[in-house]
């Protein structure tokens, strides 16, 4: 039985490791489509100050998306707002969701990084940062 644990156990470190290279390579991601997302957006910065140190480490989520028109592999961005409820700000980008999926099934979890912006309709750019 210890040699079949100590199997699953290495397989399991080098799933973790695959999924850390990919995070590592990803790094930090633009949100997609977020003018689309205008409601949600004013939801998450209504309550906030502009303090700009409110503005890093913002929790999000991240849910893949497989009844999305566009894409079966969409990933959507979620970020809680004030109040505590979650708000759909936009989407990983097409050309990093099938990466982004498999990293969450790994653990990955991220945080949200908004930046004023004066050349967005929202008055914000947002990245997400992947941690594992």
């Amino acid at each position: 039985m210890g040699l079949l644990k100590g199997f699953v156990d290495n397989q399991k470190i080098k799933k973790f490791k695959e999924a850390e290279a990919k995070v590592n390579a990803v790094g930090m991601l633009d949100v997609a489509g977020s003018n689309y997302y205008v409601d949600g957006i004013m939801a998450l910065i209504s309550n906030r100050t502009m303090n700009p140190s409110k503005w890093n480490e913002i929790p999000c989520k991240l849910e893949p998306d497989p009844k999305n028109e566009h894409d079966p592999n969409a990933v959507k961005v979620m970020a809680k707002d004030a109040a505590g409820a979650w708000q759909l700000i936009g989407f990983v980008p097409a050309e990093f969701a099938v990466t982004v999926k498999s990293v969450l099934a790994a653990g990955a979890y991220c945080y949200l990084i908004a930046k004023p912006d004066s050349h967005e309709a929202t008055g914000f750019t947002f990245k997400v940062k992947l941690f594992i």
